[in-house]
């Protein structure tokens, strides 16, 4: 019998704009599945994320007014953190020691090590409430969306060809303004710094059309820190030949095995593979 041929890997936001920033760091996760270092701020991020969607589906179910009531959100960031970081050590072997890990953060007086395990267990339950006050604050204006089939704009997946480049996305959110009608895709940022670029929302819009089948107008970053959304910015395709050639150009990299290092002080700094890398700075 004829063998098929292997499916087309599929690629995505994260991978285009790791590749673009150093793809040397892009080769030794991806490639070569070099041993990263622990960092604090990954399980942090993904305890916030899991605790805002626990919300929010269950405001999607019962009501915004029931779902503040039905747990101690505060309470399921501090629950959802413990897992993150138990699974972190146990897929990774990290060493179980959490004092040793990479933290983000200046140190002070009150936190000498910076963002570590016990700042997030003091932050991050405000950062789920202030998620939370956020959701009913604007209730009157922003809605869950839901797409044709009832299923709500709540880490939305889908998966559609860019660039002849298959794509995946898992979209944050994705809300409709009760006023006007239009879409808002809304990406969960929990570091201090908001990127100043859509391009990441763009990529979502792209292929959020091509699986829904309706328009995505707007798009903007939730900052979890601040408790508030950035102004919603539209999403217009005048960059979406660029965006496809971007991904041609990405996965023509990754089949020829070109990975272009690009060291700096900056890109060096918070890299998870610095000490396996030849360009670190």
């Amino acid at each position: 019998m004829p063998r098929l041929p292997d499916a087309q890997p599929v690629r995505s936001y994260s991978q285009l704009s790791q590749l673009e920033a150093c793809g040397e760091q892009y080769r030794l996760q991806r490639i070569v599945r070099a041993p990263s270092e622990p960092a604090v701020w990954f399980p942090a991020g993904t305890a916030f994320h899991t605790a805002t969607e626990m919300f929010d589906l269950a405001a999607y179910k019962n009501g915004l007014q029931q779902a503040i009531v039905l747990h101690d959100w505060g309470a399921v960031f501090t629950e959802c953190l413990g897992w993150a970081i138990a699974n972190e050590i146990e897929s990774k072997a990290y060493n179980p020691d959490t004092g040793t890990w990479r933290t983000a953060g200046k140190p002070t007086k009150q936190w000498p090590n910076g963002e570590d395990v016990s700042w997030w267990q003091e932050h991050g339950p405000d950062m789920v409430r202030a998620y939370i006050a956020w959701r009913v604050k604007t209730a009157d204006r922003y809605e869950l969306w839901t797409d044709l089939c009832g299923t709500p704009g709540i880490e939305y997946e889908g998966t559609a060809d860019l660039g002849a480049v298959p794509v995946i996305v898992k979209v944050d959110r994705v809300f409709v303004d009760r006023g006007t009608g239009a879409t808002i895709i809304v990406d969960l940022k929990t570091g201090r710094h908001t990127p100043a670029s859509l391009l990441q929302l763009r990529v979502y819009r792209m292929v959020l059309e091509r699986v829904a089948a309706v328009p995505m107008w707007y798009g903007a970053y939730y900052e979890a820190r601040k408790g508030e959304l950035t102004t919603p910015q539209a999403l217009d395709t005048y960059a979406e030949a660029a965006i496809l050639e971007r991904f041609k150009r990405a996965e023509w990299s990754i089949q020829t095995g070109v990975f272009n290092p690009r060291p700096s002080p900056d890109n060096c700094r918070q890299c998870s593979f610095r000490k396996h890398c030849l360009f670190a700075e």
